[in-house]
């Protein structure tokens, strides 16, 4: 099989990583992550927004994409831990950024989705009806604008769905899929692209790779969620795109084809599921 980053193969792309200096302690850092990026082949990612702060400065890093070695897009959201600050603020920034409805080919620097937003009932920092009320607002918000929803949902399927469906949002993602086969099977039935981090790679997670194995290669995304979830060899260190390749790999060798083939798939499905420009 092709190694990733090798010269000539096909450009990766990692659909969910927060590169903000908030996430990673010093905004310097990026032209060193992006330049790593590069070398492995990864050419194009989508930072995420959590909070009203978060996705300002993921508007802001993406604004600089023609500075750096790798191309970048935002989305701006409240992710439910947060659900009890309220999504005012973000529809704000949303409306206020976003392109024009059923425009493609969406340039780095666009603002593309709205979330990281859902329900988290593992943690309920927020209270579950708030963080239901707050998500049905984002998701609302995302199919007004014609923007991607970037879904986080964690032992909270059959509500989260529920939403989904009643929305009606025209580009969904999942992102950081921790379920198995089941809830891989909701989630394709309402057309949503599912995406696997470096969760896929732990020890512990054969529901993961199970729901990985059913999933049609043309909805299968895959991201890092940087600095978050480093895959294996490298847990335990600060994730960042550079290391997308190796989630890539080990689906690779999962579903047995070869590396290039799941990079060049899913860049294609990230620039589908996010209305992004073409891939180089």
């Amino acid at each position: 099989m092709s190694e990733p980053g090798r010269a000539g193969a096909p450009a990766w792309t990692d659909s969910h990583c927060h590169l903000q200096g908030e996430f990673l302690g010093a905004a310097t850092e990026i032209e060193a992550i992006a330049e790593r990026a590069a070398s492995f082949g990864v050419a194009r990612a989508i930072c995420i927004g959590t909070n009203e702060a978060s996705s300002l400065a993921a508007l802001a890093l993406a604004r600089r994409s023609g500075e750096l070695p790798l191309a970048l897009w935002a989305t701006v959201g409240l992710h439910p831990h947060e659900a009890s600050d309220g999504a005012a603020p973000l529809v704000a920034l949303a409306r206020k950024s976003a392109p024009a409805p059923k425009s493609t080919g969406r340039p780095p620097g666009s603002l593309v989705g709205i979330g990281e937003c859902g329900l988290d009932y593992h943690y309920d920092l927020s209270p579950r009806p708030v963080q239901r009320a707050v998500f049905a607002e984002q998701a609302a918000l995302a199919a007004e604008l014609d923007l991607t929803l970037v879904v986080h949902t964690r032992d909270a399927w059959d509500d989260t769905v529920a939403i989904l469906q009643e929305a009606q949002v025209p580009r969904v993602v999942i992102h950081c899929f921790t379920g198995g086969p089941g809830e891989a099977e909701s989630c394709l039935a309402l057309g949503a692209w599912v995406s696997f981090s470096g969760i896929v790679t732990f020890k512990n997670a054969e529901d993961v790779r199970a729901a990985a194995r059913i999933c049609p290669p043309e909805r299968v995304l895959i991201e890092t969620d940087a600095p978050f979830l480093a895959p294996v060899p490298h847990r335990g260190t600060a994730n960042e795109p550079a290391r997308v390749t190796v989630v890539g790999a080990f689906l690779a060798e999962l579903l047995g084809v070869p590396v290039d083939e799941v990079a060049r798939r899913t860049t294609t499905n990230a620039t589908r599921a996010f209305a992004l420009a073409a891939a180089p």
